[in-house]
């Protein structure tokens, strides 16, 4: 029974033990929580104030309290996001000078991966130029989500060395990185277009070329259009059918006739977007050819077909409805559907 009796005692008081630390916990996280917001409100007026005078880091220089350094951090990296121009130049001036640059880059050697992902999307926002040789080495980090965000980091910086190892890793057809990079690579686009036209003209790889071709047409350069018409004869077919799309999405309206005759592709996945694209480029000298594939084999050819049809305007109305008229298979029943959809309001 006294054994009985000491572990009640015992296990009362290892419950009152673990109440006591959980209160303890409670009124230290939030005691540290308005601490960490004071400091928070008072460095805030002298971040800001860098914009208007960028001599005011000195308040941010001397001798912080303990755990202040990533107070400001968090205020630079926010408010850096929101700035343009020469306010972002001052921004990244202070990271250099208080030290925040060089501490990522030894980050960005850390055993941890999580730690070299962090201090890669840090050092994108800081954009100082004497990171892209440290962001470059990180693209080719063993862990996949570092190299990614040193991807996204050299897009950034747009400096000319970062945005030459940006093409090399999309035209890169053993990475991974080709298809997400692409994405970076276009918001970059203004900086590198001469440099992927000339790529484009060189490239051998399929791989390389379909996503240099693919950036292209999410440009709309207009200037890639003479590049782009023989890449619609490519013995690759997703080539072929990002070529398409990319003129059309350009919107010269000389693509047309080369587009036409991508209408008799033996392939219908090309046959589709040449269909598709034509109708971007309203370009009515297209007007007997879409009408002819108003009978292609492929339901998909057809109804792009239809709806591109739709959007010639009057010939292309009277063409569709002359078809529906006739009442003699898959034609004509394409194109009463288009024109049912379209009176109901509905878009492809």
């Amino acid at each position: 029974m006294s054994i009985v009796i000491l572990a009640i005692v015992i296990l009362q008081g290892l419950v009152l033990l673990t109440l006591m630390l959980l209160l303890f916990q409670h009124i230290f996280l939030r005691y540290w929580s308005r601490y960490l917001e004071s400091r928070k409100h008072y460095f805030e007026q002298h971040v800001l104030g860098l914009l208007e005078d960028p001599e005011r880091i000195t308040v941010l220089e001397r001798g912080p309290r303990p755990f202040d350094r990533r107070v400001i951090e968090e205020l630079l990296l926010q408010q850096a996001t929101e700035l343009k121009g020469q306010q972002r130049y001052h921004m990244t001036r202070a990271f250099e000078r208080l030290e925040y640059v060089s501490f990522e880059k030894k980050r960005l050697r850390s055993w941890a991966w999580w730690h070299r992902r962090e201090a890669a999307i840090k050092l994108g926002i800081m954009r100082s130029e004497s990171t892209v040789p440290d962001l470059i080495r990180a693209v080719k980090d063993n862990s996949e989500v570092v190299r990614l965000a040193a991807v996204r980091a050299l897009g950034e910086t747009n400096h000319p060395e970062g945005i030459k190892v940006l093409l090399d890793v999309m035209q890169n057809t053993e990475s991974w990185t080709g298809d997400r990079v692409l994405e970076v690579v276009a918001n970059i686009g203004h900086l590198i277009k001469e440099e992927v036209l000339s790529r484009l003209r060189t490239t051998m790889k399929a791989r390389a070329r379909l996503l240099l071709v693919q950036l292209c047409g999410i440009m709309r350069w207009t200037e890639a259009v003479a590049l782009l018409i023989p890449l619609l004869n490519d013995p690759d077919v997703e080539t072929r059918v990002s070529t398409a799309e990319a003129l059309g999405n350009i919107g010269d309206e000389t693509a047309a006739s080369y587009l036409v005759p991508t209408l008799q592709d033996p392939r219908w996945e090309v046959r589709a977007q040449a269909a598709k694209s034509l109708g971007l480029l309203q370009d009515k000298e297209a007007l007997m050819a879409l009408t002819y594939s108003l009978s292609d084999e492929s339901w998909w050819v057809r109804y792009n077909a239809a709806n591109s049809l739709y959007q010639l305007g009057n010939e292309g109305l009277y063409a569709l409805r002359s078809v529906r008229g006739r009442r003699d298979g898959v034609a004509s029943g394409m194109a009463a559907q288009v024109l049912a959809e379209r009176e109901l309001g509905l878009k492809p």
